[in-house]
């Protein structure tokens, strides 16, 4: 049903689509993107489920780009080994909505935020394409909001307080576009959806959270994988 809606939504100009999300839940970037990869490449199901696939690989080559960087390539190999393998992520890469693309943005964003403040050359180069990937990001996924405050706490242990007030800066002008431009609709769109069917959370529940990202039993055998092949 939410892949459906995505497709219909995707159909939408995007003047109407943005009145049509006054009565929705999401922001509306995805669909935009969704709507010119369509018009590209067709609505057929290989076209649509391809285009999150699209996204899941690249999520991976960005997460051992990352690695390169950090010089701990070996460490992040692994780390896009299991997301390639966690079930969650393989079930985005099917589905015709935003996570696949949102997850891309994450890994991507922090990417940008490490090199625009390091001793690159090129690193207001890559401070703007931080604050692309923020804005962008704050249009596709409200989840994607919630990165933020890792981002700020990252900023703050590995920056000096020069960069760290930079940093500030051009995080608040990338938020902007969506404060200015969004926020009114999302404040309308707060009354549009139920919580009703959402059960209460066990402790034990939130236990699980992480090891059923690769699906639990995956969970086991991968970081049992990984602790044998590093004795």
């Amino acid at each position: 049903m939410d892949e459906a809606h995505s497709v219909y939504k995707a159909t939408f100009a995007p003047t109407m689509l943005i009145e049509y999300l006054r009565r929705d839940c999401h922001p509306p970037f995805y669909y935009i993107l969704l709507h010119a990869w369509i018009a590209r490449f067709g609505d057929s199901e290989v076209a649509l489920r391809g285009f999150s696939a699209m996204f899941y690989w690249l999520t991976a080559l960005a997460i051992i780009a990352l690695g390169r960087l950090l010089n701990v390539e070996r460490a992040f190999s692994y780390g896009a080994l299991f997301f390639v393998l966690s079930p969650l992520a393989v079930f985005h890469s099917q589905n015709v909505r935003m996570y696949s693309f949102a997850s891309f943005l994450s890994v991507l964003s922090v990417l940008f935020l490490l090199r625009g403040w390091s001793g690159d050359s090129q690193k207001w180069l890559f401070r703007m394409a931080y604050a692309l990937s923020i804005a962008v990001g704050s249009f596709t996924l409200y989840w994607y909001l919630f990165l933020l405050p890792a981002h700020l706490l990252l900023a703050c242990y590995l920056f000096k307080r020069k960069d760290l007030g930079s940093f500030v800066v051009i995080l608040g002008i990338s938020l902007l576009p969506f404060a200015l431009m969004w926020s009114p609709i999302l404040f309308g769109q707060l009354g549009n959806g139920s919580s009703d069917y959402l059960q209460s959370q066990w402790k034990k529940d939130l236990v699980w959270t992480f090891p059923g990202f690769f699906g639990r039993k995956q969970f086991f055998v991968i970081y049992g994988f990984v602790f044998l092949s590093s004795i």
